[in-house]
């Protein structure tokens, strides 16, 4: 459904970025704006900033910037319509809707939404009796099933591509993730005989599915594949069910797969969330760090699960999260701990999970056959701290506990974190001021303007800088309704232009001085060539083209008479 552009407009003149941001990021105000960490990247001193009057942010730092719709974009990972709607709900706004009942709805949420639905009612109905049978000999409870919204599909090619009917075509389930295509031409259906598991994003809309078998068969967990919806190392599953435990206990219990979830969640720790089949990734703590401070890594037991975790730690110790790291027998995962031992019994065992340098002397060390691996182990969590002195106090209490040489443990880290630190860094180029000003001031707008106000590109001496003036020009030339919220939702233009609208600009009124500056540094440009073809004329002793240009010279600067011989 296309948005209408006033009706963006209108919502976005409703809101009040401060407030909304306000909620994720504390905020203090500096002037006629707010500052604040940026919530995109790890800092020490507040380089984000929100500006009500030009409604925009931008973090000096890490280069975000754009709109509100583009905050919650980036920071909730919605769409642009979620976030349009998100606003537009908190604003009163009512969004113009069609029921989605066929193929001209160009978005993929209602049909996996229709798909989750049809999920669980062949569970509910007489053919998922023995997919209900199988999550009860699994503990699982119909509170559990219900809260993660469980399915079941039948073993059988078609099953969705039946039930479709008009609502949506096939090409719409391929693009969900729903169906495969076959060589030959035509679809079928990608789970079959599995048990549902809908992934969400964190805001509670369907964007995936996982599928258990529940016969032995293999493999034993299929997930959807990678769709404009479902980017598996972007998602943390269970974290639109978790976020109001998370914000509660203030830490996250990190578990391994779907299992593990329903099994501590239906024990009293809500606050459980996994991955969807995949080791963790930076992207995934990142979005943690916006919940909680500390994690505890709750994974299997055995060897897998312990150099898993091990990894996992440092990912999250990357990103400035306090780790502590479960520590289960041999041969249990949390979902058969908790189901044999009792939730009483893992409330106690979370609340002892040892440190990663606890949980090396209790299990990693008897796990390595060399010294020197548990050296490069902790030389590999050190490499991943960015602040000097975490990195330096972990280390230090690493070469304490197990007697290493700390000089030696500190160059292992080093040298492990070689690769990042010596990056070729480029020189950045000096930044044009009375430029930046004046396509501020364009993109900001001005009352009553007019071609007069245009200047070359060349006046412009940034290239990126140019090249977003091009940008504008081109769109102002088309017509564009609203060039700065295209802009500013423009992947490729949006940094830049926040950067722009962040800082002050000129007045409408002192817009004409701007543009002469603008145009004298043409002209100067164009004095100087002149300039150094007057000394290549003098060099060849051609006097009437010395003559010539000197004249050439004085029409550009505006003069009256001939100007002083340049020197040689």
């Amino acid at each position: 459904m296309t948005l209408a552009p006033d009706l963006i407009e209108r919502i976005r003149e409703a809101t009040d970025i401060a407030a909304v941001i306000g909620e994720h990021v504390n905020l203090k105000r500096s002037g006629r704006t707010f500052k604040g960490l940026c919530p995109f990247h790890k800092e020490k001193t507040p380089s984000f900033i929100v500006n009500p009057d030009r409604q925009i942010f931008k973090c000096f730092g890490c280069g975000e910037g754009g709109d509100i719709y583009r905050f919650l974009m980036d920071f909730d990972k919605l769409s642009f319509p979620e976030a349009v709607q998100s606003l537009a709900d908190r604003a009163g706004i009512i969004v113009p809707k069609s029921k989605w009942d066929g193929p001209q709805e160009e978005s993929v949420y209602p049909v996996l939404a229709w798909a989750e639905n049809h999920y669980q009612e062949l569970l509910a109905g007489p053919g998922g009796a023995g997919a209900t049978r199988y999550l009860k000999e699994r503990g699982i409870s119909d509170y559990v099933r219900e809260k993660y919204g469980l399915g079941w599909v039948p073993d059988r090619w078609d099953t969705l591509l039946q039930a479709m009917g008009r609502r949506t075509t096939q090409a719409m389930l391929s693009r969900a993730g729903l169906v495969t295509k076959k060589d030959g031409g035509g679809y079928y259906d990608r789970f079959r005989g599995r048990v549902m598991i809908p992934i969400r994003s964190a805001l509670g809309k369907t964007i995936g599915f996982g599928g258990r078998t529940i016969d032995g068969g293999e493999p034993k967990y299929l997930n959807s594949p990678e769709t404009e919806t479902f980017i598996k190392g972007k998602v943390l599953y269970g974290l639109s069910e978790a976020r109001e435990a998370l914000k509660e206990h203030g830490f996250a219990i990190v578990v391994e797969g779907y299992l593990d979830v329903f099994a501590l969640v239906q024990g009293g720790f809500q606050n459980t969330i996994a991955t969807c089949g995949t080791a963790f990734t930076v992207d995934q703590a990142r979005v943690l760090k916006r919940y909680v401070d500390k994690v505890i890594i709750a994974f299997d037991g055995d060897k897998a699960g312990v150099r898993a975790a091990w990894k996992s730690a440092g990912i999250f110790l990357g990103e400035g999260l306090d780790v502590r790291i479960l520590n289960l027998p041999a041969e249990d995962d949390p979902d058969s701990y908790i189901r044999r031992e009792g939730p009483e019994a893992m409330s106690e065992k979370l609340s002892q999970s040892p440190t990663v340098v606890g949980f090396a002397r209790d299990v990693l060390l008897g796990q390595l056959e060399r010294r020197e691996d548990l050296l490069k182990a902790f030389a590999y969590l050190g490499a991943k701290i960015e602040d000097p002195i975490r990195r330096r106090v972990l280390l230090q209490e690493a070469a304490e506990s197990f007697r290493f040489n700390e000089s030696v443990l500190v160059g292992e880290s080093n040298r492990q974190r070689k690769p990042q630190a010596t990056q070729r860094k480029m020189r950045p180029e000096t930044q044009d001021r009375v430029g930046r000003l004046y396509l501020g001031r364009l993109i900001e707008g001005i009352e009553g303007f007019s071609e007069d106000l245009l200047v070359p590109e060349e006046a412009i001496m940034e290239s990126e800088l140019r090249h977003l003036y091009a940008t504008w020009l081109s769109l102002w030339q088309s017509g564009d309704p609203d060039p700065k919220h295209t802009l500013l939702n423009d992947d490729a233009n949006r940094s830049l232009t926040s950067a722009l609208l962040a800082g002050d600009l000129p007045e409408t009124d002192q817009m004409e001085q701007v543009t002469k500056r603008l145009r004298d540094r043409v002209v100067q440009a164009e004095g100087k060539k002149i300039q150094h073809a007057i000394r290549q004329a003098e060099t060849r002793g051609d006097d009437a083209e010395v003559i010539r240009l000197s004249r050439e010279l004085q029409s550009l600067r505006g003069g009256t008479g001939i100007p002083d011989q340049p020197q040689g």
